[in-house]
């Protein structure tokens, strides 16, 4: 049990991570010019993901319903960077879970505490900083974090054509919201980028990309909606959200879920089916410049 919440606990950080990557979004233009978090000494990212999953087995009579949310806080401060992170997950079958974090980034390796019986009692791991790349990663992932970030991080390049929707406010304070979204028929024009998005898909599952590709029609795929909201006052970036739930629909009634089941279960012909109801990650962004260092220490083991 105790190996199976150490489990969970990673797997919390890698999603907190992935919230914070946001899917690459420091290389689209319009958000190059709002998310200068360099600047920023401070500030508090809100993460929130929900969906809800139906999977059925027909050939086992079997079916099953996935419905998680997570939410609260991520508080970040620099030099050295350092991270507090506040977040409950409510998982499957109405359980749930609050997940306390810190961590503080060195040279070489990154600290982690985190506690799982609200902060009763902490355990620590380290991540290790990769030879080849600026993005930290756990010293035998699998799949590489870093690759996933990657993969986000190509992604990312391919949104566009930004359009204002209107305004809304966020934390009670007005902001333009500007859509855009991620073209896979754009991808799949762009040789390059068709072989890139299969490369590192390939690296990320630990398949041959030439097997990837055969599975995944990249013109067939639906396109990754996101939303932008910049504060009218300050111009920052102030939430970002993304609709994963059409895209994630396509992508899995590809067949490469299957493929994978069958062969690593060993199930020649196995067959599942897999619709996603909702699937939103949003991330809001906010107190820039006024959190206090002096708050951020290591917790007490």
């Amino acid at each position: 049990m105790k190996q199976t919440r150490k489990i969970l606990a990673l797997l919390c950080m890698a999603a907190l991570l992935l919230c914070l990557s946001a899917c690459g979004l420091s290389d689209v233009p319009l958000v190059k010019a709002a998310l200068e978090l360099s600047q920023f000494d401070s500030f508090r990212a809100e993460p929130e993901l929900a969906f809800d999953v139906q999977v059925q087995v027909p050939d086992y009579d079997a079916s099953l319903d996935l419905n998680a949310a997570t939410s609260g806080h991520i508080d970040l401060v620099k030099d050295p960077t350092r991270l507090m992170a506040d977040l409950h997950f409510q998982l499957v079958e109405g359980e749930e879970q609050h997940l306390l974090a810190y961590a503080e980034s060195g040279s070489e390796v990154t600290d982690i505490w985190y506690s799982l019986d609200e902060g009763e009692t902490w355990e620590h791991t380290t991540l290790e900083k990769a030879e080849d790349s600026e993005v930290e990663t756990e010293s035998d992932p699998s799949p590489s974090l870093s690759g996933i970030l990657d993969f986000g991080k190509s992604l990312g390049e391919s949104f566009q054509d930004f359009v204002k929707v209107g305004t809304e406010d966020v934390k009670a304070s007005p902001a333009d919201r500007y859509d855009a979204s991620l073209s896979m028929k754009a991808i799949a024009a762009d040789p390059e980028a068709r072989a890139s998005f299969y490369a590192d898909l390939a690296e990320s599952l630990h398949l041959d990309a030439a097997d990837v590709e055969a599975l995944i029609d990249l013109d067939n795929l639906e396109d990754v909606p996101l939303s932008l909201w910049l504060d009218q006052e300050s111009g920052r970036l102030v939430k970002a959200e993304m609709d994963l739930g059409p895209f994630l629909n396509s992508f899995l009634g590809s067949g490469l879920v299957n493929a994978l089941i069958a062969e690593q279960l060993d199930l020649e012909g196995f067959d599942m089916e897999i619709h996603v109801a909702q699937t939103r990650l949003s991330v809001t962004l906010s107190q820039f410049n006024e959190l206090d260092p002096a708050d951020f220490t290591p917790p007490v083991a």
